[in-house]
């Protein structure tokens, strides 16, 4: 019988010693913290063509890039603007041709020409892109004259720059 009684208040005392366990609440302690930065423009200028060859031209008759476009793709999430400039005249050896000869054009079915120059022209601008980004397909005409010194491998570098403004 003892051992009944010390195995009863044993189990009573377990049962206080749980129920005083599940009444105490559970200690904790919590903060904050804010998170900040600054989200800044950012934009990207693409074109997988590295170089455009007319190939065999003559004054006879303008050359066109119509059937191979020039792609520049911009990627911005804020308002940009893409701009176009020769840097400078057509070279071969001692000779050079005008970069006013080579005129340009939005990819289109009624290109409108525009005199190529050493200053930076806008050829489009917009608001943020998103992830597609804006592609402008770019058309080039050359017109050369009888006065053009003939040779091979003439050539100038056009640049595109595209910015936040």
């Amino acid at each position: 019988m003892k051992i009944k009684s010390i195995a009863k208040w044993a189990l009573v005392g377990i049962s206080v010693a749980l129920a005083v366990l599940w009444a105490v609440p559970a200690q904790g302690a919590t903060d904050t913290h804010t998170v900040t930065f600054d989200n800044n423009s950012a934009i990207t200028l693409t074109i997988p063509e590295t170089t455009y060859g007319f190939g065999d031209v003559s004054p006879a008759s303008a050359a066109t890039s119509a059937n191979d476009v020039v792609n520049a793709t911009v990627k911005s999430n804020a308002a940009w603007s893409l701009k176009i400039k020769g840097s400078a005249n057509f070279i071969s050896g001692s000779n050079n041709i005008a970069i006013g000869r080579l005129q340009w054009s939005e990819n289109n079915s009624t290109p409108s020409w525009t005199t190529m120059t050493t200053s930076d022209v806008e050829v489009a601008s917009g608001s943020a892109t998103g992830e597609t980004g804006v592609t402008k397909g770019m058309e080039y005409k050359l017109g050369l004259t009888y006065d053009d010194v003939v040779a091979d491998g003439y050539s100038a570098t056009i640049t595109y720059t595209a910015t936040n403004p």
